[in-house]
C-alpha cells in the first residue's frame, strides 16, 4: 500500500494517512518495501511470508 492509497481508500488527509502508516511501522506491522524517499510502498511482510509458506516451487 502507499500513502496515496490510504488517503483514497480511507477518505482521509495525507497527514493523517502518514501518521497511521508511521504508527503501523512503529508497531512492526508494516515495512517500507521500496527504499525510496518518495512514492514509498508498504507491506505487511510477516503476513505475506506466512501466505507463501508451502507454496514454493521446486527449482530444477
Amino acid at each position: 500500500m502507499s500513502a496515496t492509497w490510504v488517503v483514497r481508500e480511507l477518505e482521509t488527509s495525507k497527514p493523517t494517512a502518514g501518521r497511521a502508516l508511521a504508527a503501523l511501522i512503529a508497531a512492526g506491522v508494516l515495512e517500507e518495501t521500496t527504499g525510496k524517499q518518495r512514492d514509498r510502498s508498504y507491506a505487511y511482510t510477516a503476513y505475506l511470508a506466512r501466505l507463501r509458506e508451502g507454496t514454493e516451487l521446486e527449482r530444477r
